[in-house]
């Protein structure tokens, strides 16, 4: 679990009782996390926790999976290889399936989790991910158009521009119909030094 004092109370009110439970004010709440509840959550739900044993290919609808810390989706081929975790707003692939005519399958884009409703612009780097019983640190959207990328579907590949890379802060199961919730520290919950 990460050592962050203001996180680890958020997510410990989260898993006690749910979203409600944790904008419910509490005395013992930390300024920043009273600032932080002061807002509606911004998430989604999970439809598809995808793998696959081998690297390099399309992944299949698992329909639930084990995220583990430093290691990934346990089972799936990237697991294990510091590769961080990716998830994929199913609202691309809607588009893109628009776009073209095809359709495109659960794993298709070699995503571990598929999310729908989820704000894609409000996942930026730095920010908490709550996926199922797991916690997911974002640590960056897509991935450098300089680098090769080998792997595509029919030749598109939505991870490049529009993957979410988060890795595994706090284990746990993840399963189609999970709810996803996104934490991050707004700025008046800063301290000087955390930055802009």
């Amino acid at each position: 679990m990460t050592n962050d004092p203001f996180f680890r109370h958020l997510w410990e009110r989260c898993c006690r009782g749910g979203w409600n439970a944790a904008r419910n004010p509490d005395p013992r709440d930390p300024p920043q996390a009273r600032v932080f509840l002061k807002g509606d959550p911004v998430g989604g739900k999970v439809v598809a926790v995808c793998g696959s044993s081998q690297r390099g290919t399309p992944k299949s609808n698992w329909g639930s999976g084990v995220l583990e810390p430093g290691w990934g989706l346990r089972g799936d081929g990237h697991a294990g290889t510091g590769q961080p975790v990716s998830l994929l707003v199913k609202e691309w692939v809607d588009r893109l399936s628009l776009e073209t005519g095809w359709e495109f399958p659960p794993g298709a884009f070699a995503e571990n989790i598929l999310v729908e409703g989820l704000k894609w612009e409000e996942c930026q780097p730095g920010s908490f991910l709550r996926v199922g019983k797991a916690l997911l640190k974002v640590l960056r959207i897509g991935k450098d158009p300089a680098a090769s990328h080998s792997y595509n579907y029919r030749g598109y590949s939505l991870l490049v521009q529009f993957g979410i890379f988060a890795d595994v802060v706090e284990g746990g199961t993840v399963q189609i119909g999970d709810e996803v919730l996104i934490f991050s520290i707004p700025k008046e919950g800063r301290k000087s030094s955390e930055g802009p």
